[in-house]
């Protein structure tokens, strides 16, 4: 019988600063405008030490098992209108810009330096906003020395994903299943734009751990010994994957649906 285990996330190199430069949008000195789902100014479990954690809206998969299935939706940041509301009226969201945030987040900075803290952007898919993430991330390094975490399934532009990953000092990644049949049942969408995302990883040789949910006795379960062979498999080809997180599934997120 195999047994769950959690491998936890080793202390991370920060990467030298980027060589990769986006411009920003019309070089504003507000930074790049980008739609915020919404905020936890403390957490424990997104990357190493205290986190700032930031949700972005919008996610183009449809997760059988995803708990925030109140950032699917894709919003520009110019619609703000757009941003979907709650029963109550109050809106699931905000339109900010990185400069914005990055005040907000100097003001925690103090007690988020210790033991490698810093900022992590989730979502949604963190990936669809990347000018977002990218200037978000450059800012917290340079102007207040936080470590970066991205938290992402893989799915964006490809030709900004050098530009992030060059500012980020730890990805994590959820792959949702190596098996393609399974992994388009379990998010509707194909296994390619995994790979797109894996293939810049690896040319950078990112530092990155998989975070991987293990759904036992179910239609989309991913704890058959195909899978996670093929897990194993993929992180052992990989040195610079720094671990793996089994995430049991739970039913936590079950009221948003």
């Amino acid at each position: 019988m195999r047994t769950s285990k959690i491998i936890p996330p080793v202390r991370i190199k920060i990467r030298n600063k980027s060589r990769v430069t986006v411009q920003k949008e019309k070089n504003d000195p507000r930074g790049v405008l980008g739609v915020v789902h919404s905020i936890e100014s403390m957490s424990a479990i997104d990357g190493p030490g205290l986190r700032y954690l930031v949700f972005l809206q919008g996610c183009q998969r449809r997760c059988a098992f995803c708990s925030n299935a109140d950032t699917w939706k894709v919003v520009s940041p110019h619609e703000e209108h757009e941003i979907p509301v709650a029963a109550d009226g109050t809106r699931l969201g905000s339109v900010m810009y990185t400069s914005e945030l990055e005040k907000r987040i100097s003001r925690c900075a103090n007690y988020l330096k210790t033991n490698e803290g810093g900022v992590s952007c989730s979502g949604g898919e963190p990936l669809l906003q990347a000018r977002f993430v990218q200037d978000l991330f450059t800012r917290v390094k340079n102007n207040l020395g936080l470590t970066t975490c991205l938290d992402t399934s893989g799915m964006g532009d490809p030709h900004m994903f050098d530009a992030v990953l060059a500012e980020t000092d730890l990805t994590l990644l959820c792959p949702k299943s190596f098996d393609p049949d399974l992994h388009y049942e379990i998010s509707k969408l194909h296994i390619n734009h995994l790979y797109d995302f894996v293939k810049a990883i690896d040319n950078q040789k990112a530092s990155f751990m998989i975070r991987y949910v293990y759904i036992p006795d179910s239609p989309f379960r991913t704890d058959s010994d195909r899978e996670l062979d093929a897990l194993a498999a993929f992180v052992n080809a990989r040195p610079h994957c720094r671990g793996v997180e089994l995430l049991p599934y739970h039913r936590l997120g079950v009221h948003k649906w």
